[in-house]
């Protein structure tokens, strides 16, 4: 799978630059169980796609209840759940997470300078972007939670502030302050909310079953040589 970045211009297709897409784990293990199932690839070629997944990879973590208002919602650029302090800079968030806490960095755009607020935050959110941008790409590829493009918050680095407006009002929320991303649906929350764990059991045990019958095919193979 690639991504694939063109332009047109007068009438002509130009292709700029091409990468290896990135995933989640638990993304690929549903693209290899799909393939299986479609007839598009066999079992053995799955377990190569699969090989250095780690199972405890798969997990992913949702909000327990579905009753909060968000105060914003945006791209849903990587999946999960996370809550934590907002950071309006890497500086903050690394500060944050030093100190214990879980940290949500919140920054209108990101760039390859964010880095090491990456490495510290438990989530990523920014006012503007895309499912491409910056900040949803290095979030798949790191594992986080992520939502983009919220155009209804306002990110004040300088003053450490994050506002919005909604149609049932707004408010404004401090470095610091708690906040709940849910990188599934693209809301964003003021406060804690609880988060529970989920884990594809389905897709697991097809994919274990793989492993078995390739096992069993592995012993009959050596046993007649």
């Amino acid at each position: 799978m690639q991504d694939v970045e063109f332009t047109v211009e007068r009438g002509e297709l130009w292709f700029l630059q091409t990468r290896a897409a990135k995933r989640t784990p638990r993304a690929a293990l549903a693209i290899a169980v799909d393939h299986v199932a479609e007839g598009l690839i066999t079992p053995a070629e799955a377990l190569a796609r699969l090989d250095g997944i780690d199972e405890a990879a798969l997990d992913e973590t949702r909000f327990a209840d579905d009753d909060a208002m968000p105060i914003a919602a945006g791209v849903a650029a990587s999946p999960g759940a996370a809550v934590g302090r907002i950071a309006c800079d890497s500086a903050a968030a690394v500060r944050l997470a030093t100190a214990g806490d879980p940290v949500v960095l919140v920054r209108p755009d990101t760039s390859t300078s964010d880095i090491a607020g990456f490495a510290a935050a438990s989530a990523i959110v920014t006012a503007t972007g895309g499912r491409t941008a910056h900040a949803a790409v290095v979030a798949r590829q790191m594992g986080r939670p992520a939502v983009v493009g919220c155009a209804g918050l306002a990110v004040d680095p300088a003053g450490k502030t994050v506002g919005w407006h909604v149609a049932t009002g707004g408010g404004r929320l401090a470095e610091g302050d708690w906040i709940s991303v849910d990188g599934a649906s693209g809301a964003i929350f003021a406060g804690r909310r609880t988060i529970e764990r989920t884990r594809p059991d389905e897709a697991i045990a097809i994919w274990h079953g793989w492993s078995a019958t390739e096992t069993r095919h592995g012993r009959r193979r050596s046993a007649r040589s």
